[in-house]
């Protein structure tokens, strides 16, 4: 019976030995592994979060340099774009449309009336929206104009942007 308790005894201190020699290593492989200086590639559609490396910065600054040559401009405003402006709504009370391809706040829209050598501007500001710049309803009173047909333009303005819709007819009774 002695003998059995000893190879038991034996048995459990190979077996806990065994067992605290793989315990180490995978301790030493994990730490390997997670300290380890070379970096794995990103998986593909993965982003790097990390700051970027001198050459990246060199290389930016580098593209910078050629588009400033390309464009003969170093300014780091843009031009004025040229938009379209739609008149979604046109009455003797009241007309709605919006800057298409502009999403701004800020800009200016005008509704220019003319007939013959008459002309009555009103001008509502400009909100952002998903796609585009709605101009706030603008109001003309009706007092202003005059029986018959009245030419209508709605005009965009801002510091990027710029643009006239199609001429519209607007009938006063």
């Amino acid at each position: 019976m002695v003998k059995s308790q000893n190879n038991r005894k034996k048995i459990l201190v190979v077996a806990l030995v065994a067992l605290g020699v793989v315990a180490i290593g995978v301790s030493v492989f994990a730490g390997v592994k997670y300290f380890s200086k070379d970096k794995e590639p990103l998986p593909v559609g993965g982003v790097n979060y990390d700051p970027p490396t001198d050459a990246e910065k060199k290389e930016a600054e580098e593209h910078k340099k050629e588009l400033e040559e390309q464009t003969g401009s170093t300014s780091t405003t843009s031009p004025s774009a040229t938009t379209d402006v739609i008149i979604t709504y046109l009455s003797v009370g009241e007309t709605r449309g919006y800057a298409a391809s502009v999403v701004e706040s800020g800009g200016t829209c005008t509704l220019t009336l003319t007939k013959e050598s008459s002309v009555v501007t009103a001008t509502s500001s400009a909100i952002d929206d998903v796609n585009k710049s709605t101009c706030a309803p603008i109001r003309v009173d009706s007092s202003r104009l005059s029986s018959g047909t009245w030419n209508a333009v709605l005009s965009y303005s801002s510091s990027t942007a710029s643009g006239s819709s199609a001429t519209q007819k607007l009938e006063v009774p």
